[in-house]
């Protein structure tokens, strides 16, 4: 039985660090793919959904129940269940115990 996908984040499926006032960071997440049509997939990230670019992975390897990581809206890379799950607690991990940056508006 598939584990259910943990909720970590509340908006978007990439998550984006502020080390500095003029530095962002980028970094890939795991999600599911829900669906794929034609060259778009519904992908997702702990209850977000989001939809991804399929293109530069090989043809029919992004099928529903698929991990897979999503940069940039492109998924880049297929996991394992095993894998994509210690990826999303390594990230829980690391947003416990990294500040939150100071509302700039």
């Amino acid at each position: 039985m598939s584990q259910k996908i943990p909720k970590l984040f509340d908006r978007v499926g990439v998550i984006s660090l502020r080390p500095s006032a003029t530095a962002d960071m980028c970094l890939a997440i795991p999600g599911k793919i829900e669906s794929v049509d034609g060259r778009v997939a519904m992908v997702d990230f702990g209850g977000v959904k989001r939809e991804a670019i399929v293109d530069l992975m090989e043809k029919g390897t992004i099928v529903p129940g698929t991990w897979v990581l999503v940069h940039t809206g492109f998924v880049i890379q297929t996991l394992d269940e095993k894998e994509a799950l210690e990826t999303l607690e390594a990230w829980r991990e690391v947003l416990a115990n990294t500040p939150m940056p100071e509302d700039e508006s």
